[in-house]
């Protein structure tokens, strides 16, 4: 949930301009496994946890059995309610039969029953929100690098404890450019410590996350699988490269204080915005899935 992948800006045209990047980035043999899992099951209850636009259900609309009960754990209501409609939407599109209000949504086709329900509130209280011994999967898309290894662990308890399956997908392992400024890792690093700045309840895990949530799984004993996922950002993908770049920008207004030290920032910074403009660029970021199981 670092800036990286934008949820911090509650902006759904970025996390939409994310989804493609973010489906062609998902690892296939961990979602065999996962789709192995839910395949066996006539119907599913899925909790996506920092739902964002709904990308998750979106993705797995057609993958996951006939009958679906989704519940989008979000902290911003505007986020669910833009997902609700952009579900309906797609439904609508399909020629389904919607029935869409404040908080929810019904979709049933030919061969398709999904509800969605939102609940507006931190996924860290989950099990005082739902009845965990219903859940089949909980899913989480870049969620688990903003929280502090004790967050993390905690709720890894949790769900294990109730024999909840997790999908955890896009945990950021590290970003790079494809000019060769000598610049570039010294930027990408103090973009990367920003992640792991101190917050009121201590240092998040930023790029340590997968290392974090393995750690734990193998103390615990408890299966999981492991790939990587990668954005592969083009030179045609400009919108995508700005929107990066934006958030590097407001990342360094905090690690830069200095400014002059800043001005040279954002002369590198100008650099990459030509190479972006002359189609030159391509820009990677490398992130690992998780499909947890016990």
């Amino acid at each position: 949930m670092s800036e990286i992948h934008g949820h911090e800006n509650f902006d759904p045209s970025w996390l939409d301009e994310r989804f493609a990047f973010d489906s062609a980035a998902r690892n296939e043999v961990v979602e065999e496994t996962l789709l192995s899992f839910t395949g066996k099951k006539e119907q599913l209850t899925i909790v996506d946890i920092g739902s964002g636009t709904g990308s998750n259900a979106v993705y797995f609309f057609d993958k996951f059995p006939y009958q679906q009960q989704w519940y989008f754990l979000e902290l911003d209501p505007l986020l669910l309610r833009y997902s609700l409609s952009r579900l309906g939407a797609i439904a609508a599109q399909r020629k389904m039969e919607t029935d869409l209000d404040l908080n929810s949504l019904k979709v049933k086709g030919v061969t398709k029953k999904i509800n969605i329900n939102t609940i507006c509130d931190s996924f860290l209280e989950i099990d005082k929100l739902l009845d965990l011994k219903s859940v089949d999967v909980v899913t989480a898309g870049a969620v688990f690098d903003l929280l502090s290894v004790q967050q993390f662990e905690d709720f890894a308890r949790l769900l294990h404890e109730n024999g909840v399956a997790l999908l955890s997908t896009l945990n950021y392992a590290g970003m790079s450019f494809s000019d060769d400024d000598p610049l570039n890792n010294h930027y990408v690093d103090l973009y990367e410590q920003h992640m792991v700045r101190d917050q009121e309840y201590g240092h998040s895990l930023g790029k340590e996350v997968t290392n974090v949530m393995t750690d734990f799984y193998d103390k615990n004993k408890i299966n999981y699988h492991i790939g990587k996922s990668v954005w592969n950002i083009h030179e045609q993908a400009r919108k995508m490269h700005n929107f990066l770049f934006g958030f590097m920008e407001k990342a360094m207004q905090d690690m830069i204080p200095d400014a002059f030290d800043f001005q040279q920032f954002e002369k590198w910074l100008t650099r990459k915005r030509e190479l972006s403009k002359e189609e030159k660029l391509t820009i990677v970021v490398e992130h690992y899935d998780l499909f947890i199981i016990d």
